[in-house]
């Protein structure tokens, strides 16, 4: 017996003991983040970060929305309460019918999602990504030992190794190491014109399909091989509709206020430190003095010679941390 997905194709059921998103050593879905864009983060980089996003390459995108997370607590504490109050839900399966057979399949969901074989509340967390970024996808590695199959495994795979297609920004692809373009598109694409960017390496439609917008280095998804979920915090396209995106500007803003705030909390009440030498002094006695005056900031000690004289200037404090504070809180909501 064939089995279709939901648009009609063939499953190939072989494909589905096979793991299509699983991370490689090198390559286009390796582990190591070796790219940091909110290092050095500016208005300029990331606005071009957005549009690269837009234009269909959301790596430095998604990298930079996962540093998010990690960087900015309250952006952090926000998106954990969203998800853990939805991986908290209590879940209850019922049956279809009274008849024996959706009895019988009601109590083996039952037993895959609440019986222990899966963590559904770990899955569910994992799921809840796509609030940030827009979109996860998270693999199912399938039990195929029995007669009826089931997932074993559920496992959140990196967004980064995922892109959309070109032309609708709809449809999820993953990266791959070769050109594994070999599927038919989802949907039907009778009639319609195939989009081939110039030296994108797409190949001429076979008989009446094509694919449409799949770029090179990439492969639709493999039928019942993941569940994705497309978050909307806005409509619009799906790699759009994340919180990281609105949430971006405000990270940047607040950063830079947070940076100021923690130099002047450095200084603030600390007096000038004034080092003076005389002038037959050498490069050498001039590093040494500097050392000195820079160290007596945090050790409260230092010797200098007789020729050198540090000198501590009481300077008026005119700043205030409420200002820092005010900013840093306009961009939390507070």
């Amino acid at each position: 017996m064939t089995l279709y997905d939901a648009y009609g194709r063939a499953v190939d059921t072989a494909q589905l003991r096979e793991e299509q998103a699983a991370p490689t050593m090198t390559g286009v879905r390796n582990i190591y983040s070796v790219m940091h864009p909110s290092v050095g983060l500016t208005p300029e980089k990331l606005g071009a970060i957005l549009r690269q996003a837009e234009f269909g390459d959301p790596f430095l995108y998604l990298a930079l929305a996962e540093e998010m997370e990690e960087k900015d607590l309250h952006y952090l504490a926000v998106l954990s309460t969203r998800k853990e109050t939805i991986a908290g839900l209590q879940i209850a399966v019922r049956p279809a019918s009274g008849e024996a057979e959706d009895i019988r399949i009601a109590d083996m969901v039952r037993d895959l999602l609440l019986g222990g074989t899966l963590n559904l509340a770990s899955v569910l967390f994992d799921i809840l990504d796509a609030l940030g970024k827009g979109f996860s996808a998270t693999e199912i590695i399938w039990d195929t030992s029995r007669r009826e199959w089931a997932p074993a495994r559920m496992i959140w795979r990196d967004p980064r190794w995922f892109s959309f297609d070109w032309v609708s920004g709809e449809q999820l692809l993953v990266r791959t190491l070769a050109d594994e373009n070999q599927h038919q598109p989802i949907g039907d694409t009778r009639g319609e014109s195939h989009f081939e960017p110039r030296g994108s390496g797409l190949r001429a439609p076979r008989s009446s399909d094509s694919w449409r917008g799949v770029q090179p280095m990439t492969a639709p998804l493999e039928p019942f091989k993941f569940v994705i979920h497309l978050s909307k915090a806005k409509s619009g396209l799906p790699i759009r509709g994340g919180l990281a995106r609105a949430a971006g500007w405000s990270y940047l803003f607040k950063n830079y206020v947070l940076k100021d705030w923690v130099t002047f909390a450095e200084v603030f009440g600390q007096p000038l430190r004034l080092g003076k030498y005389g002038a037959g002094a050498t490069e050498s006695d001039k590093q040494a003095l500097l050392t000195a005056v820079a160290n007596m900031g945090t050790d409260a000690a230092a010797i200098v010679p007789d020729s050198m004289l540090i000198e501590f200037v009481q300077a008026r404090q005119t700043g205030t941390s409420e200002l820092y504070e005010r900013f840093a809180n306009t961009w939390t909501g507070k």
